[in-house]
């Protein structure tokens, strides 16, 4: 079977007490979601003024812009990540399941545990290196992706982000 093969996973992960910085970061070529499940966190893309917000919340990387992202000094978040490129992103952002624009923002997850357990799902499957668990793995975050575009429609931003 090859119907999932036009999707890449690029890396994915779980950072249960992350306070490492990411510093005008280029995500060349692929596209992201990271998802701050607790603790605090700074972003801003193309060096626009940083915003700061509290998990639970997402935001979206992608490979036209720079971005830096951090927890403040001496704290540190929760911080789950996946990274994937390939022919079917442009199906997701065109069919309105990731932004077409990645703009400075943060979206609040109203149910955080459950996008949780998705995302240990999708790292369960990624781990391993047999064909189905790749389908598998792709299906996850297609779910993850329809989760957030019903709770985000448009993905307007979240009023709780503030300037720095």
């Amino acid at each position: 079977m090859n119907y999932f093969d036009d999707l890449e996973f690029v890396c994915c992960g779980h950072a249960l007490a992350s306070s490492s910085e990411c510093k005008d970061y280029h995500f060349d070529g692929y596209y992201g979601i990271q998802f701050i499940i607790d603790g605090k966190i700074n972003l801003s893309i193309d060096n626009s003024n940083k915003i700061s917000s509290q998990g639970p919340v997402v935001f979206f990387t992608g490979p036209n812009n720079l971005f830096t992202y951090n927890s403040p000094k001496n704290e540190s978040r929760q911080h789950f990540f996946v990274c994937f490129k390939g022919p079917r992103v442009k199906r997701y952002i065109d069919g309105g399941l990731f932004p077409k624009v990645i703009s400075n923002k943060f979206f609040l997850v109203q149910q955080p545990q459950k996008l949780a357990d998705m995302f240990f799902e999708l790292l369960s499957y990624w781990r391993r290196s047999d064909k189905n668990s790749h389908a598998e793995a792709v299906l996850i975050l297609e779910k993850i992706l329809l989760q957030l575009s019903f709770q985000f429609g448009n993905f307007r931003p979240n009023v709780r982000d503030k300037e720095c």
